[in-house]
């Protein structure tokens, strides 16, 4: 994320950092989640309200004007503040992708959002995925989640957290 003026934003940064560039002077990297410790702490907390212990949170990123999928969560213990809390993974449960190498393509879109629908020809820049795939977040059923955990372990490259 970009550093202006001295204040952290919420801007993301979609190119190659320049060389002369300095973490904490022009740009931060986002410390949530933690996939070192397994904790989702501080950002969506309408998502954070809403998980329970045994729910997964699957994680998606940006990059180079494509969308990936990094890992999941499956949480394990909520704690902290009941309005604020804090979301501990279970580590036997949960993946980190290293590499990006799940891409969020359409027909994944269509099977995890049934109620996307974009005529085929059409492109899908990374604002159309997250409006199929929610801006906050959206709900999966058993199905599409068991379906999606089982497409991420595929993925040669994922290891555990």
């Amino acid at each position: 994320m970009r550093i202006r003026d001295g204040k952290r934003t919420d801007v993301p940064i979609r190119h190659p950092l320049p060389l002369h560039w300095s973490e904490g002077t022009d740009y931060y990297v986002k410390s949530d989640p933690d996939f070192k410790k397994l904790i989702y702490s501080h950002c969506h907390k309408r998502l954070r309200l809403r998980a329970k212990p045994g729910d997964t949170i699957f994680f998606r990123t940006l990059w180079r004007d494509k969308q990936y999928f990094i890992g999941y969560f499956t949480i394990k213990t909520r704690t902290g503040d009941p309005l604020n809390p804090i979301l501990i993974a279970n580590p036997e449960a949960s993946l980190l992708i290293k590499t990006f190498t799940a891409a969020i393509s359409p027909a994944m879109i269509r099977i995890l959002n049934p109620r996307a629908t974009a005529r085929r020809e059409r492109m899908y820049p990374p604002n159309i995925f997250a409006m199929f795939l929610g801006r906050e977040f959206l709900a999966l059923n058993n199905n599409r989640t068991a379906w999606l955990k089982k497409q991420l372990r595929g993925v040669a490259s994922a290891t555990r957290p």
